[in-house]
This record gives C-alpha cells, sequence and structure tokens, in this order.
C-alpha cells in the first residue's frame, strides 16, 4: 500500500474514533509513514503511528497496535501540557519529528496548526538540534540507571537494551533523520556512511555484545528466538507495556 493512502487510513481512525472523545485536542501522525514519500510502498511490516493530544496534564494509556482497513495503526496518547510550548517540543528527540512538517491530522482549537508551524521553523536550528542530542542521552543514562540489580534477568536485560539502543538516536538526531526503533541500526549505518565514519558502527554494536557476531550466529539466534516466540504468544495473557506486539498479527481488530 502506499504511504499516502495508509496516512488517509489512519486519518480515518482518528476522524472515527477519537475526535468524539471528551478531552479530545487534536492529532497528528509521527514515526516512520511520516518520513517516507506518499507514492512510496510502506512496508509491510511497518506501522502508522498516530499521537492523539488530550486536553490537560493527564492522557489514556497507550492503545497500542491494531489493524485498520489493511493497515497497522499504533496509537499513543499525549497530554497537552507536554506539547505546550515549541521548546518542549523541538528538545524532544522523539516528538520533535511529527510536528517537524505538515503531519497534523485533526485540531479543534488550531492550537497545533500554530505549534507545528514553530516547530517547523526552528527544528533544523543547531541551538534545538544539540538539545535533541542531549535528550536522547539523558535517556540512555536515566535507562541505564533506573535498572534493578535485583530484578529477574529478562527485566535486567531489558532495562539495558532500550537505553543502549537510544545511542543510535543521538546520531540520527544530529543528522536530522528519523530516530526509528526497530531499524534503529541500518538507520544510523547509513547516516554513518553518508559521512563515512562506519567505525563508529562498530563501536554501537560494542554496546549490544554484538560487533563480532557473524550472520550465522545471528541467523541461529533468530531461529531460536522464532521458535520460542511461535511457542509461547498462544498463550500469553500477561498484559505488560509492549503487549500489544506479541502477537502473530499484533492486536488485529478492524
Amino acid at each position: 500500500m502506499k504511504v499516502r493512502l495508509a496516512r488517509e487510513v489512519a486519518v480515518r481512525w482518528v476522524a472515527e474514533h477519537a475526535a468524539g472523545v471528551p478531552g479530545f485536542a487534536g492529532a497528528f501522525l509521527s514515526g516512520s509513514a511520516t518520513w517516507l514519500p506518499g507514492e512510496a510502498e510502506l512496508p509491510p511490516t511497518s506501522d502508522v503511528d498516530v499521537m492523539v493530544v488530550t486536553s490537560g496534564s493527564r492522557a489514556p494509556a497507550k492503545l497500542g497496535k491494531f489493524s485498520r482497513e489493511g493497515v497497522m495503526v499504533e496509537v499513543t496518547y499525549l497530554p497537552w501540557d507536554q506539547i505546550g510550548s515549541a521548546e518542549a517540543v523541538l528538545g524532544s528527540c522523539h516528538l520533535a519529528g511529527g510536528l517537524r512538517g505538515g503531519n497534523v491530522v485533526a485540531d479543534p482549537t488550531g492550537r497545533l496548526t500554530v505549534l507545528q508551524a514553530r516547530v517547523a521553523e526552528g527544528y533544523a536550528r543547531r541551538r534545538w538540534v544539540r538539545a535533541r542530542c542531549e535528550d536522547a542521552e539523558r535517556r540512555i543514562v536515566a535507562g541505564l540507571c533506573s535498572v534493578e540489580v535485583s530484578a529477574p534477568p529478562h527485566d535486567q536485560v531489558m532495562g539495558w537494551l532500550f537505553p543502549a539502543g537510544v545511542s543510535t538516536h543521538v546520531l540520527l538526531s544530529a543528522g536530522l533523520r528519523n530516530p526509528t526503533v526497530r531499524l534503529r541500526y541500518v538507520a544510523v549505518r547509513g547516516l554513518l556512511a553518508d559521512y563515512g565514519r562506519l567505525e563508529f558502527h562498530e563501536r554501537l554494536l560494542e554496546l549490544l555484545g554484538c560487533a563480532g557476531m557473524t550472520a550465522a550466529r545471528a541467523g541461529h539466534h533468530l531461529a531460536a528466538m522464532a521458535r520460542v516466540f511461535d511457542a509461547t504468544v498462544p498463550v500469553a495473557r500477561t498484559p505488560f507495556l509492549f503487549s500489544s506486539d506479541m502477537a502473530a498479527n499484533p492486536g488485529i481488530r478492524d
């Protein structure tokens, strides 16, 4: 499906399911689908991220992923207080990209459009690029410092893995690229190749402990994890932060 059509699906969902909810203050698209040309093909493994803005300082829990008209949509609720100023958005490595261009899809008060214009104007300024890099660095430190040494091994691994991966977002933010999640290491490798600094990619892989891993070894681990995934997903019942991702077809419900 064309990216343009996938975006239209997300816009229809906002109009039908979000716009009438009490406290609705607008919505904008974010993520990889906003960085691709409208006529490009949306990869089948990609989703369209929708940020639903609500009034006040608190927002509902993240809705997560679901299928809509053949498109995987991921909805996150965002309190207006979190994006109440252009400065707050421009300094956020994860929010600024969604409001850097014309991605506002609903704006009942007009405030979101004004905010988007200010973010677009300042997005590439050195001051704010540095601020977003520093924001990513703070996320790394805060995440690693929050790992509990007494936690179960799987919690310790996840607590280390995500902050370590944000190291790619420092570089992607500096290069005005999308701080993507799933393909972060591929994206940052492309950035480093453009600047002739591929040696830094190896250093990023060292943080994951896999710089010396062969393709065969990586394939071995992938096959093992695929078998575990296939065996456990049908019986998974415990909700957790990424539980909507833990499905053969995540959150299918049209």
